[in-house]
């Protein structure tokens, strides 16, 4: 009898040859193949989420397409929490790519997004996904975005959005009471729609980007949407 780590093994190579059809691409790798990787989370669980080659996620995927109208010609990249998947493409493509990280050994440098060891107007381009709903003070980690980015460059914000107001305490130092609270032992807070005013008071223009905008063949093709609500905040300087 085949057991469970046999069996997914199969169904993974089974999904990751294109013999069945090639209805979904990966836009980061250029991957094509009947049907994505599932995911198995007890919140965003969606069974078509994971590219077979490069591993990006729906969301990887949704900032790619976002951004790579933006990048062409890009000089400067800073990358906080680097994804596997869109680490190797952007440093294949920008002349002074920067991956960093709070904790050491995961990126090319560790760096505190609260404190960032770089000048003004360092970087052309920011990409930030999911950090801040971990960052204690995170409107001095945006200010600290926006001082590093150059004049007209853009960061990429993504955070995910849940309520109407942003719920944080400060005091929740608990594990178990941030994940009854948080959904996570290292969330500080859950993000609401008015996220974009505390951005926008660190000094950008915000422009809010849904899966939703895209054309349904890109959504489908690429498999950007996911369940919960994942929207890239533009941050323009």
């Amino acid at each position: 009898m085949i057991n469970s780590r046999v069996k997914s093994r199969i169904i993974k190579t089974i999904l990751s040859i294109n013999i069945f059809g090639s209805d979904h691409e990966c836009p980061i790798c250029k991957w094509t193949g009947f049907q994505f990787y599932p995911l198995r989370h007890p919140r965003v669980g969606h069974y078509n989420a994971i590219c077979p080659r490069c591993h990006s996620n729906e969301r990887a995927r949704f900032a790619f397409v976002t951004m790579q109208n933006r990048l062409k010609g890009t000089e400067s990249v800073l990358h906080f929490a680097p994804e596997k998947s869109l680490t190797g493409w952007l440093r294949s493509r920008v002349a002074n790519y920067i991956s960093c990280d709070l904790n050491p050994g995961v990126a090319d440098q560790v760096v505190d997004i609260q404190d960032i060891p770089f000048p003004d107007k360092s970087f052309d381009i920011i990409w930030c996904s999911h950090v801040l709903e971990h960052v204690p003070d995170d409107r001095k980690a945006m200010r600290e975005i926006h001082r590093v980015l150059r004049d007209g460059g853009t960061a990429l914000i993504q955070i995910p959005v849940w309520h109407e107001v942003t719920d944080e305490d400060p005091s929740i130092i608990d594990k178990q009471e941030r994940i009854r609270r948080f959904y996570q032992a290292d969330h500080v807070r859950l993000y609401g729609d008015d996220v974009d005013i505390r951005l926008k008071e660190a000094g950008f223009s915000v422009r809010t980007v849904r899966p939703h905008h895209f054309e349904p063949e890109i959504v489908f093709r690429n498999q950007i949407a996911q369940p919960g609500n994942y929207e890239i905040f533009l941050c323009t300087k």
